[in-house]
């Protein structure tokens, strides 16, 4: 290998680490925004371990998708603002102490609904405005979106997170089909 190779193989090994530190950084930012999350959803849930479950694997996923960029870092960010606007009514709705008890329950699922229904318009909304890789920022998203709300769905039971969940797909899918024949028709 002559000098020049050798400079131009040093140039480059430093640039990939530049590169790869640059992409770690954004990841822990997303990271820590979903530590927070999960943290923020500690102080009202009446089930730490599940929180912690899903606080675990929201962390991880934004984590891999911040690290990996492009149109998957998008999505999470995407996920991330979408699945906490969908989480703010059921933890709003617990802190209060309106949704506890037996007679709170169909207050705590009507507004785990429509926190998921929030996040689904915000994710198809946004999605399909995606100049590049759609498809990867729409499932990113929307992975990332429904473990976010989730944080805020816990204290009403499984019930709760999949009304969130079917919300968040039924009000995310058309908002995904107009946006995108829209951009499609212009």
């Amino acid at each position: 290998m002559t000098p020049t190779e050798h400079r131009l193989h040093a140039i480059e090994a430093r640039a990939r680490r530049a590169y790869e530190l640059g992409q770690l950084g954004v990841a822990l930012r997303l990271g820590l925004a979903a530590a927070a999350a999960t943290a923020f959803a500690m102080v009202g849930c009446g089930s730490p371990r599940g929180t912690l479950a899903i606080g675990g694997a929201l962390f991880a996923a934004v984590m891999v998708l911040g690290w990996l960029g492009g149109a998957s870092r998008r999505g999470a960010q995407l996920g991330l603002v979408a699945g906490l606007a969908a989480a703010a009514l059921p933890i709003a709705g617990g802190a209060s102490g309106l949704c506890l008890g037996a007679s709170g329950q169909p207050l705590a699922m009507a507004l785990c609904v429509a926190g998921g229904a929030i996040g689904g318009v915000l994710v198809g909304l946004r999605a399909a405005r995606a100049d590049a890789g759609r498809a990867v920022v729409l499932a990113s998203a929307g992975f990332v979106a429904l473990l976010a709300a989730s944080l805020g769905c816990l204290f009403a039971g499984l019930g709760g997170i999949a009304g969130m969940c079917a919300a968040m797909i039924v009000a995310g899918a058309p908002a995904v089909v107009v946006t995108a024949r829209k951009r499609g028709a212009s």
